[in-house]
């Protein structure tokens, strides 16, 4: 302190000899003053080298003694002075407050130039100083408890004598050991997540630092150029404000640095001690022993605690009731009072309230109560099961266990979230009506009420506090039985994992086969009595029945072949007969199956019912078309109309019937093309067959001859033709017609029959007789007529004749 003393006054002859020149040099004119003032310029620098420190060590800080760049790594000794010197910084800032307070209480701000605003700011960076040296002893102190703690890491067998006796390892050593390797990673979460706020702390340090130091140069030099008329007790106390401000903004980029280093540090630590106790993990697990007695022990305490539990649980619900009593009665309270009685009315809507929260909160507690309760009782399964599978590791039982362990941490995830907004919204209630308690316009009347809503919300948030922590409780235990099961799941040997593989499939098929579609009503007859009930539909039962449909197929198709051969041999049913018999036999056998394989596997018939709405939704809307072909195919094959074989003729395309299905027929056209006609379309258009009642057709031709031929000669050659070619029939006989005098030939007509056949050859027949007629007519000297045209001139006038050059034409042409 005599130190800071003894600068604290050369600091002030220094600037009482600067204001001095300046003085001289604004008011003294004349040489004498010139020397004067060159005197004074080089007194002020003596006293600037010699006896004033630089102006970064005036904090009265060595903070050079204690750079973090090397804290870490310095040795016990060299942490004990560091921490010796900070503290006696840290002792120096507590004596300054001291001081500063006393001087502040016995002099007027004004005094010294001060605002009390500007006052208080002192005393709070003072305040802050000591902050930022507490924080900087500490950060050492912690760096040499770490340092400390290195030294006595004990060896994997040593750190093992803490958690009991083994090999074998009891179960509880091994939740122990997942405890602590749990908290010792949220404490390296925790610290990362300082150590990302302390950087961005730093970041703002040093922007402070920046601006500190802006001020102090601007403080100081305002306090250089000072003007009489400026106040200098307001300049220097600015100046020392500024320069406080300059070494708290030092003190803590230096502090924050130094927590930086002892946060790397803890998570370093940290870390070491998570790697050995994973390394215990490892050897205890691959050898527990989860004995009959430890479940027992185990169960017994769970069954203490839910009796507890059901204690306070039936409480709970008592309480509910009486206050859904009281809330009851309230609200018919306040509907039976008179509109009239405005102050009446305004305390029942209070004591409404009051009972309202107290409602709320005791019907939630009870609620809490019987989920704790329910969480109890998974947990004892969990034990049991857990025990079970530490006895016998089936790999089948173990997959099971996984796929049921992360069904139930997901249900109990989503009751965590549940439980967590049901506490914040308590939280909220609760801040809101202290809020409202604090108020400065509330009555006291209002207060009582405020202050009884408020205790309902507080015993409604304290409860859901306490009880929270055995919620997540439940959660670690069953994440704990999931990550034991999947260690046992890594330790299956190949052998057991083959064998699982095999027991997964088998499981999975067995599971797949039993899958249940949906359910329909029946009657079920057990020990004799009619009970009714449901039978499941399941994909086994669908996948029996179709295959009894399809092995009936199978042995169906050759009987179906011996009826029609014997429908044909012995019977004398014609071609179309035999489909229709083979088709109706078919529809027979069809719905037998159907039946037979619906009462095999032990499905109702009620199914039908069940699935009417859906067909008669697609009869309404697609089905109609289906229905109405295969009855229209029914029709044809009762009716026939058409049969196989026939050559017919729809919407102008030609062909011969291959087949009439149950939907549609197959119709090959003559030029090979198959085309499929729905049955309808056969009833409801107009259909050509050429081969209904036999298979006869006119054919007819027609040519011309010259005129000048002689017509009898024509009509005799033609029938010499006819005669000659021997695929046209002579019953009925053919007819030769002089059908007209056309504008260019004697036209005739020929009418004869032929044969039809699905290849087509009538077509082929009038080819060969257009060729036969034509070399005959040539033959006799008959010209086939062409189209001609006499032109005739009126001769009645003498036509004039000129001769027009060629150059001129083209002239005219191009023209």
């Amino acid at each position: 302190m005599a130190g800071n003393r003894s600068h604290k006054r050369l600091r002030d002859i220094k600037e009482d000899l600067f204001y001095e020149v300046v003085r001289i040099i604004m008011f003294k004119k004349s040489g004498k003053a010139n020397l004067l003032l060159i005197a004074g310029l080089i007194l002020w620098f003596l006293f600037s080298i010699v006896y004033l420190p630089p102006a970064w060590s005036q904090t009265g800080v060595q903070f050079e003694t204690v750079s973090p760049e090397n804290s870490v790594k310095q040795e016990p000794g060299e942490n004990e002075i560091a921490m010796g010197r900070l503290q006696k910084s840290l002792d120096a800032a507590r004596q300054d407050l001291q001081n500063t307070k006393s001087f502040l209480e016995s002099t007027s701000p004004n005094q010294i130039g001060a605002t009390p605003q500007e006052v208080n700011q002192k005393i709070w960076l003072l305040k802050r100083k000591i902050s930022f040296y507490e924080q900087y002893v500490d950060a050492y102190r912690t760096i040499d408890e770490i340092s400390q703690a290195a030294h006595f890491y004990p060896d994997t067998d040593k750190g093992l004598e803490r958690y009991g006796k083994g090999p074998p390892y009891a179960v509880t050593v091994v939740d122990q050991l997942r405890d602590d390797i749990y908290d010792l990673n949220l404490k390296i979460d925790e610290k990362t997540a300082l150590k990302t706020f302390l950087l961005q702390n730093q970041e703002d340090a040093r922007d402070e630092l920046k601006t500190s130091e802006q001020k102090l140069r601007l403080s100081t030099e305002a306090l250089e150029r000072r003007r009489s008329s400026e106040n200098p007790l307001r300049l220097k106390w600015l100046r020392e404000l500024s320069l406080l401000g300059n070494e708290v903004a030092r003190v803590r980029v230096l502090v924050l640095k130094k927590q930086l280093e002892t946060t790397d540090a803890i998570i370093a630590f940290n870390r070491k001690e998570l790697a050995l106790l994973e390394q215990y993990f490892e050897r205890v697990s691959s050898d527990v022993a989860f004995t009959k007695q430890d479940l027992d022990r185990k169960l017994t305490a769970i069954k203490k605690e839910k009796e507890q539990l059901e204690t306070l649980y039936s409480e709970a619900t008592e309480r509910d009731k009486v206050n859904q009593e009281k809330l009851r009665q309230a609200r018919q309270a306040l509907l039976a009072g008179k509109a009239s009685d405005l102050a009446g009315n305004s305390v029942a809507r209070r004591q409404l309230e009051v009972f309202q929260a107290w409602a709320d909160t005791s019907s939630q507690i009870a609620d809490m109560y019987f989920i704790i309760l329910s969480g109890l009782d998974v947990e004892k399964i969990l034990w049991e099961e857990r025990y079970l599978l530490a006895n016998d590791r089936d790999s089948v039982e173990l997959k099971k266990a996984a796929d049921r362990l992360e069904i139930i941490i997901s249900r109990l995830r989503e009751f965590q979230a549940y439980t967590s907004s049901s506490l914040e919204l308590s939280q909220s209630l609760v801040a809101n009506q202290q809020r409202r308690a604090e108020a400065d316009a509330i009555s006291e009347e209002e207060q009582v009420f405020v202050l009884e809503i408020l205790e309902a919300y507080q015993a409604r948030a304290d409860f859901l506090s306490q009880n929270i922590p055995k919620t997540n409780d439940v959660i670690r235990n069953t994440e704990r039985f999931l990550n034991e099961v999947r260690g046992h799941r890594k330790r299956l040997t190949i052998t057991e994992r083959i064998a699982g593989l095999f027991d997964h499939g088998g499981a999975f098929l067995v599971s797949f086969w039993n899958y249940e579609l949906f359910a329909v009503d029946d009657t079920i007859f057990i020990d004799g009595e009619k009970v009714t009930g449901q039978r499941a539909v399941t994909i086994g039962k669908i996948l029996t029945a179709l295959m009894i449909l399809i092995i009936g197929f199978l042995l169906s198709t050759p009987l179906k072949n011996k009826i029609g051969a014997i429908s044909a041999r012995h019977f004398k049913v014609a071609a179309p007969g035999v489909i229709l018999i083979e088709k109706i036999f078919i529809i027979i056998v069809f719905i037998s199956l159907v039946i037979f394989a619906l009462m095999t596997v032990k499905i109702p018939l009620t199914v039908f019912a069940f699935m009417g709405g859906a067909l008669a939704i697609g009869v309404g809307f697609g089905a109609q078309n289906l229905i109405n072909n295969f009855i229209s195919g029914i029709i044809l094959l009762m009716e026939q109309p058409i049969k196989v074989d026939d050559i017919i003729e729809i919407d102008g395309m030609s062909g011969t019937v291959v087949s009439v299905g149950a939907r549609c027929s197959q119709v090959r056209r003559f030029d090979g093309i198959d085309i499929l006609v729905p049955n309808s379309e056969f009833l409801q258009k107009n259909v050509v067959n050429w081969t209904l009642s036999d298979s006869q057709l006119r054919l007819t031709i027609k040519f011309g001859v010259a005129y000048g031929s002689h017509t009898r000669n024509v009509s005799q050659i033609v029938s010499r033709v006819l005669e000659e070619h021997g695929r046209i029939l002579k019953n009925p006989a053919p007819c030769i017609l002089f059908d007209d005098f056309g504008d260019s030939a004697l036209i005739f007509t020929v009418y004869f029959w032929v044969n039809i056949d699905p290849e087509m050859t009538y077509r082929i027949i009038a080819s060969d007789f257009r060729h036969m007629l034509g070399k005959r007519l040539d033959e006799s000297g008959i010209v086939i007529a062409f189209p001609q045209h006499d032109v005739h001139l009126d001769a009645g006038k003498p036509i004039q004749v000129s001769l027009v050059p060629c150059s001129a034409t083209s002239g005219d042409e191009n023209g």
